[in-house]
């Protein structure tokens, strides 16, 4: 790996997603990720947002977004606010759950390309949402992802960044702004 840059983010991967490990994952991937900036931190204090974003009382520029769906438990680190998606690819009736909860335009591109454009779209929405620390209190409707039938590359003063890593998952990053996207595997 290359010098660490300030807008670089890291995701740790981790297989299984027993809720009993996520406090000790998540400590171990913030150490490290600070490691990376020079910084030693025991431990962190998770604190939550008002819309139940959480967040370190220390923060010290360390940023996370956790997401977790199938068999893996994934983390996104940066030095700035940060949102994650990662969604498992799952026969279901994303039809309906799209003329539902996402803006026309993206319908319309879901009834065209299938259940893949489903899961990139909603992983969009939701880092989006994420980054703001608003969840789905703001209503998925509300504003789109999509531009010419495609994904955004940005969203207001985001950028979006839209991954296929995994075949079967769609996942999509948040941030201010993105140099590199590392991947660790964390067991």
């Amino acid at each position: 790996m290359n010098t660490v840059n300030f807008y670089d983010v890291f995701v740790y991967i981790c297989k299984g997603t027993d809720p009993s490990l996520r406090s000790r994952r998540l400590q171990s991937c913030a150490r490290h990720f600070a490691g990376l900036f020079g910084e030693e931190i025991s431990c962190y204090t998770e604190k939550y947002g008002n819309y139940g974003k959480p967040y370190f009382s220390e923060n010290r520029g360390v940023h996370y977004s956790i997401s977790h769906s199938g068999e893996y438990w994934m983390c996104a680190f940066h030095k700035g606010p940060i949102g994650f998606d990662m969604q498992e690819h799952k026969a279901m009736d994303y039809e309906n759950i799209a003329k539902h909860w996402f803006h026309p335009q993206e319908y319309e591109s879901v009834l065209e390309k299938g259940a893949n454009q489903f899961y990139d779209i909603w992983c969009a929405k939701e880092s989006y949402l994420k980054y703001m620390g608003i969840g789905l209190c703001q209503p998925m409707k509300e504003f789109s992802v999509i531009e010419e039938n495609k994904l955004k590359n940005r969203l207001l003063d985001t950028e979006l960044v839209n991954i296929s890593k995994n075949p079967g998952y769609s996942l999509c990053i948040c941030a201010e702004k993105i140099i590199n996207i590392y991947f660790l595997v964390y067991f």
